[in-house]
């Protein structure tokens, strides 16, 4: 039996994915950081459990007989149950067992506040304000690779073309555009009429004969759908990493679904929603751009089980719906959704009815980005004016397609 077969939840292995991070932060050896990760893992476990024969009374108390290999010894070693005895019970320690506690400290109540921060009073939801004592805040800033400043740089060296990405903004948000507008602002640009056309002659829209005028293709596609070509012909180019092609993907996937939930609800016009559904994680792309440290640090704590946004908000004191915010106020699009996509994982800070619809895009679409919340969830679906229980169904049915494809 070891420390992972007996603590298996989340917590405990986010704790020990923070704690380790720390402990490299701080220049800790191999042997210590061992031993402050078992900790972690074991820290939500009754210490008695741990303790030499225990076990085994409290299996006899039970009534139940343990397995062969189970051990009768201690499950952890001298160096690790005085870490989890101090821990939990105080008293003096040496020096290197009281940085491990500290440590421990500092992980297990950084992650408590990322699952409680959904549940917060709107005062207490301000992350970037002193939220620790001073070592827990002192540890925090250790785990900080890159500030804000950073950002900012990383959003305003994107290989983009603001011009036409703003040209296209007013095109796609403005109610009164026609057809002849979008005509306009394509053949602007030989790539954009390109992929009009391209779109109008394909197989899903089977026209009779060759489109060969972009005024034809918008005809043909559909005003609606001819803007959202426009778009994402020009942030097609911006997600051109390979790396970064998964993240494309969910923002096709994104912006048909905030249109869907646009139509529904009536909260938004189809067009706004499927835009911002397409940029809303485009931070992702100038976060992509900070230092190598904060990329692997973030890497590793993500894989360790830590939610996007917990893992970006940990490393570089901002997520990357902040950062998408920052991108989108580089190329000067429009301040409300510049706020709906600042806040489209955490609605309720903002009165914004896209950020809410974005939210529940994110939960349709299981990008499970970060920490599951049910409040988030009614909050947000009442904003939007929609069922809970639909936007639930169709993250099942979302569920269950990914599922059957992943068997072809």
């Amino acid at each position: 039996m070891t420390g992972t077969e007996v603590s298996t939840s989340g917590h405990a292995f986010r704790v020990a994915a923070i704690a380790t991070e720390l402990a490299i932060t701080l220049g800790l050896d191999q042997e210590a950081r061992r031993r402050i990760y078992e900790a972690a893992l074991w820290h939500e476990l009754p210490f008695e459990v741990l303790s030499p024969g225990k076990l085994d009374r409290l299996a006899a108390d039970l009534g139940v007989e343990l397995a062969a290999d189970v051990p009768s010894q201690p499950l952890l070693d001298p160096p690790v149950a005085e870490i989890l005895h101090a821990f939990r019970n105080g008293g003096a320690v040496s020096s290197d067992i009281a940085a491990a506690i500290q440590v421990l400290q500092i992980a297990d109540r950084l992650d408590e506040k990322l699952e409680r921060e959904p549940y917060s009073p709107e005062a207490d939801q301000d992350t970037a304000h002193a939220l620790f004592c001073a070592p827990l805040d002192a540890g925090l800033q250790l785990l900080r690779c890159c500030s804000r400043d950073d950002l900012l740089t990383a959003a305003e060296c994107l290989p983009v073309f603001p011009a036409a990405v703003v040209d296209a903004v007013h095109v796609l948000l403005s109610e009164e555009s026609g057809p002849h507008d979008v005509e306009k602002l394509a053949t602007r640009d030989p790539v954009l009429a390109g992929s009009l056309l391209s779109a109008a002659n394909s197989p899903m829209f089977a026209a009779r004969q060759e489109i060969k005028s972009v005024f034809r293709a918008v005809m043909h596609l559909g005003l609606g759908f001819s803007k959202r070509v426009l778009v994402g012909t020009i942030m097609r180019g911006i997600f051109g990493a390979a790396s970064l092609r998964p993240h494309w993907n969910h923002a096709l996937e994104a912006a048909d679904a905030a249109a869907h939930l646009a139509g529904t609800s009536g909260v938004v016009s189809t067009a706004e929603a499927s835009l911002a559904g397409l940029v809303h994680d485009v931070g992702l792309i100038a976060i992509a751009h900070l230092n190598a440290d904060a990329a692997s640090r973030r890497a590793r704590l993500i894989h360790a089980g830590l939610p996007r946004t917990a893992a970006e908000w940990i490393v570089c004191g901002f997520d990357h719906a902040e950062a998408s915010a920052a991108v989108l106020e580089a190329w000067r699009f429009p301040q409300s959704m510049i706020e709906a996509v600042r806040h489209h994982h955490a609605p309720e800070r903002c009165a914004n009815p896209l950020a809410a619809l974005l939210y529940l895009v994110e939960f349709w679409t299981c990008a499970e980005e970060d920490h599951p919340s049910h409040v988030r969830l009614a909050v947000a679906a009442r904003r939007a004016g929609l069922n809970p229980q639909e936007i639930a169904t169709l993250r099942v049915e979302n569920q269950l397609t990914r599922a059957l494809a992943s068997f072809n």
